[in-house]
């Protein structure tokens, strides 16, 4: 795997919690952003090694299938991303997710809550590449990447 990319979803109705046109416009930005991140390797885009995960709550699934339609690639459901709250986070479950398909694309992408978005790079970098990666608050619609080579 060359990059994990952990997005927040993007800003929705507090009402229905699926994306507001906001929350629309942030992924489709963050969907542009990250594609030059790609291509700023000097990568062609190969929908086949790019891997997008994403929470079962319907605005990360809606934030997920705008930034599939960048990429012209599939989006799969993995239940154990929806986790709203810090304590609901396990890191060991994320790890073991990643491990599982990480020799299997080039790029990991995750759609998922705040605490995901903050977390899970630090720990990712912490345990697997043995670098530091600072914890970060990830407004909704922003996205952390991390190098994994």
């Amino acid at each position: 795997m060359k990059k994990l990319i952990v997005v927040r979803h993007g800003d929705y109705d507090l009402e229905t919690l699926e994306l507001n046109k906001m929350g629309r416009e942030q992924i489709r930005d963050a969907a542009n952003e990250i594609k030059a991140v790609i291509m700023g390797e000097g990568d062609k885009i190969d929908s086949s090694k790019i891997l997008i995960l994403t929470s079962p709550a319907d605005r990360n699934i809606l934030s997920a299938y705008i930034i599939a339609e960048t990429f012209d690639t599939a989006v799969k459901v993995a239940d154990i991303l929806f986790v709203t709250k810090k304590q609901d986070y396990v890191k060991d479950n994320f790890l073991g997710l990643v491990e599982s398909k990480k020799d299997r694309y080039d790029y990991l992408i995750i759609v998922s809550h705040g605490p995901v978005a903050k977390y899970f790079p630090h720990d990712f970098g912490e345990a697997v590449l043995k670098k530091e990666i600072p914890i970060a608050d990830v407004k909704m619609g922003g996205f952390v990447v991390v190098d994994c080579a």
